[in-house]
């Protein structure tokens, strides 16, 4: 069976939904409710206190290189002793690290989905048929782009693409000023919206329409 069926088989509902966001003790709890206390020794020691940090320690393991009176008790019960001095962590906490840390990318990959899936919600929700009667600089936008696909250009793919990167520059270029509103002062506030108005942004796109453009061109606006 290859890694890829191993981690399908992987069942995240055993850790916390709020793992990413746990540190200290609730995410030391959290560990050893998955794979008990011998890990949980290692990560303190480390100060490995979330998620986070121990999906960026490339090397777990790696202070068993150095020779530390503080870390001595932890090497004897993780760890076996060969007659030359070599250790060996042992294949339960070794298993054990592996099988946290492939939960906590299946688990991290799933919330990163997931957000994508809602912003990409919002978006088709956001530009609607409404929202193009409210802007009708982007309605005749995309009207122009179908109009020059149906005069000689036949190239739905990239007018598509294009139809799309303009409504989200467009979304975005809302949204960005809607937040750079929120954050800024009230008297810089009001001079950024006497400045960047409907009208501003209006203009700001209208150049696109003021000319026929070859597919080429299409793809590098």
């Amino acid at each position: 069976m290859n890694s890829s069926n191993n981690d399908a088989l992987l069942d995240i509902s055993v850790l916390p939904k709020d793992i990413f966001e746990r540190v200290d003790r609730e995410f030391y709890d959290a560990v050893k409710s998955v794979v008990g206390d011998s890990l949980v020794k290692i990560l303190k020691i480390q100060l490995i206190n979330s998620a986070g940090k121990l999906l960026n320690t490339p090397d777990l393991f790696a202070f068993l290189n150095f020779d530390s009176e503080e870390t001595d008790a932890i090497k004897l019960e993780s760890y076996f002793k060969s007659k030359t001095g070599q250790l060996v962590i042992k294949p339960g906490i070794q298993s054990s690290s592996s099988y946290l840390i492939k939960l906590l990318k299946k688990t991290l990959k799933q919330k990163q989905e997931s957000a994508s899936k809602e912003n990409n919600d919002n978006y088709q929700n956001y530009v609607t048929d409404e929202f193009l009667d409210n802007h009708p600089l982007l309605r005749s936008l995309i009207k122009w782009l179908q109009l020059n696909n149906s005069s000689g250009v036949h190239q739905p793919k990239q007018t598509k693409n294009f139809n799309n990167a303009c409504k989200r520059t467009y979304f975005l270029g809302r949204v960005r000023l809607k937040q750079k509103q929120e954050s800024a002062s009230k008297e810089n506030n009001d001079n950024y919206q006497n400045y960047v108005t409907d009208e501003f942004l209006d203009r700001r796109y209208s150049f696109r329409m003021s000319k026929s453009y070859s597919v080429e061109e299409i793809q590098h606006i």
